[in-house]
């Protein structure tokens, strides 16, 4: 890919557009960066790209009101039960909710056109988004709306579009279906002993079908078909096919709204607190595992916040719990006084938490992002620490053996590190706005998916909810605070480590692309009478999650010769 400082410019002038645009950027940065360094060319070439970067981070200092753009859209995307796409004028995929992920494997930067269907008009999705995003002929319209067929099923949707005219105009596509659940099926089916063969009849009849239809379908006689449907009425006690349809949607919105439910009844080892310090300061804190057991403290940030179901379990089996403190101005911790450093702060926080919950010492969790803080933060309240324990760990700047890293984001701000402050800074601030714009799942696919062990856990639908719990935590205020403790991580914080008195225990993968295990090695190796490396095969970025025995049996022994020492 041969690129020109000229066009990284023009591409820094819609930094802020959407996730296609800044996704285009961080390419192209990596492609000028790779193309200088081969061609060992001076930085000078660099200082016009520098000077457009500060130029863009002037025009839009109020980072806040930019960070709730992308929230808003993942709020009003998420709003919607029924699948929804931000599409761009060229028809690609800007952002989606949890409905489509659900349901379509459409990423972001894909076509409209893959959607499996296919419109009455025989034009194509894409063509219907710019038929919509043409004001004047459409200025009074609030959406369009095309009957659609499925290209690999019998399943029809009507495909509305409606227009978003900003500074980058867009397109809102809606597949809206009719609000029928799979696992509203499967309850009927469990509740009144339905076959398969009349689940699957009655899911056609609530999508619309008549019994003529269903006959055709299934390649069944039109009596066969009645004579199931009356089976159907007969197990369910409904009196008529109008009753039938009612007791049947019923069924779906509970089994919608029962979601919520389901999800607390699944989390019986975690409690979430607001705890008040003096001055009526809350700091949002919460428990995971066996709150009677020993403690472990952990730092919350956008991608890590709390846990699933079976790491709370394990957690509880082994006796211990982990304590995750959200950061100034992250969820609904207050921010930092005016004139009081964050970390400062923080520090106050942390110690006001293990007070309130009786912990005097106890080892400290860190886990992926938020290892600078943990550094920081053991060195500002020693007392409070008695070990690191460090997880998929990530490594100061200069331990970084190459460039280049599983993520295209990450690899593009470790570059910018290097001699571009401005550049890094929007690198940062638009990573977050397009993480919180396109949310969890995709990001974690976006940047996760080439490494197929990291993949296979990382996407698991009960990892992506907390996930997604974390990103919505970190940025509920906007994306200043959560922007600000992702930039920690591009820093040379190696001061921090040198001071700590601290053991540090480092668990890592050998497969993480995300941080090399070479770089893992380099690190462990400067520090031998301080650290402690221990290295998982077949092992990636997400080790809480991929192995989740391995790691809680490294960490009870650790946290229980702590306790002994006590």
């Amino acid at each position: 890919m041969e690129v020109s400082s000229s066009s990284i410019i023009k591409k820094i002038e819609h930094w802020e557009d959407s996730p296609l645009e800044y996704d285009e950027l961080v390419i192209a940065w990596n492609a000028l960066c790779g193309q200088s360094w081969a061609e060992s060319v001076d930085d000078f070439q660099f200082a016009d790209i520098e000077n457009a970067a500060i130029s863009a981070l002037s025009v839009n200092p109020d980072s806040e009101r930019s960070g709730h753009i992308g929230n808003e859209i993942s709020r009003m995307l998420s709003s919607f039960d029924y699948p929804t796409f931000m599409v761009s004028t060229e028809g690609r995929v800007a952002a989606i909710n949890t409905a489509t992920s659900l349901e379509f494997e459409l990423n972001i930067g894909d076509t409209i056109d893959h959607l499996p269907y296919v419109l009455d008009s025989s034009q194509k999705i894409s063509s219907l988004v710019r038929e919509a995003l043409n004001t004047e002929e459409n200025e009074d319209l609030d959406a369009i709306l095309e009957r659609g067929h499925g290209k690999n099923d019998d399943r029809d949707a009507t495909i509305a579009v409606t227009v978003s005219l900003g500074r980058v105009p867009t397109a809102l596509v809606f597949v809206v279906t009719t609000k029928w659940k799979p696992r509203s099926a499967l309850l009927l089916k469990r509740q009144f002993n339905l076959t398969s063969t009349e689940a699957e009849l009655l899911v056609s009849f609530v999508d619309g079908y008549s019994t003529q239809d269903i006959a055709q379908k299934r390649k069944r006689s039109h009596a066969t078909i009645r004579t199931q449907l009356q089976s159907i009425l007969a197990k369910t006690g409904a009196r008529n096919q109008t009753e039938l349809l009612r007791v049947s949607l019923s069924v779906s919105d509970f089994a919608t709204n029962i979601g919520v439910i389901v999800d607390a009844v699944n989390h019986p080892y975690r409690r979430r607190a607001e705890i008040l310090r003096e001055g009526g300061r809350l700091v949002e804190v919460t428990l995971m595992g066996d709150l009677q057991g020993d403690p472990i403290l952990t730092i919350a940030n956008a991608a890590n916040y709390t846990f699933n179901a079976n790491i709370e379990q394990k957690l509880f089996e082994a006796g211990l719990y982990i304590i995750s403190v959200c950061t100034p101005g992250c969820g609904r911790t207050d921010r930092a006084p005016s004139g009081e450093e964050r970390l400062d702060c923080l520090e106050g926080d942390v110690s006001s938490v293990l007070n309130q919950l009786n912990v005097e010492r106890c080892p400290l969790m860190a886990y992926n992002a938020n290892s600078p803080v943990c550094y920081a933060l053991t060195n500002r309240i020693p007392e409070r620490f008695c070990h690191i324990l460090h997880i998929a760990a990530c490594t100061p700047l200069r331990y970084q053996t190459s460039f280049e890293t599983q993520s295209t984001w990450a690899t593009g701000i470790i570059k910018a590190s290097v001699g571009h402050p401005a550049m890094k800074q929007m690198l940062i601030k638009g990573a977050m706005k397009a993480w919180v714009t396109i949310g969890a799942k995709q990001f974690m696919r976006l940047q996760m998916s080439s490494n197929p062990v990291d993949a296979k856990h990382v996407l698991e639908a009960g990892n992506i909810r907390e996930y997604d719990h974390a990103l919505k935590t970190a940025t509920m205020s906007g994306i200043t605070a959560a922007s600000q403790d992702l930039g920690l991580l591009f820093e040379d914080w190696l001061a921090d480590v040198q001071s700590n008195s601290l053991n540090i225990t480092i668990i890592h993968g050998v497969d993480d692309k995300v941080t090399t295990i070479d770089a893992i090695r380099g690190f462990a190796a400067a520090f031998p009478k301080k650290i402690e490396l221990i290295e998982l095969k077949n092992a990636g970025m997400p080790l809480l999650q991929s192995h989740t025995d391995e790691i809680i049996n490294l960490l009870k022994p650790v946290v229980d010769s702590q306790v002994a020492a006590a």
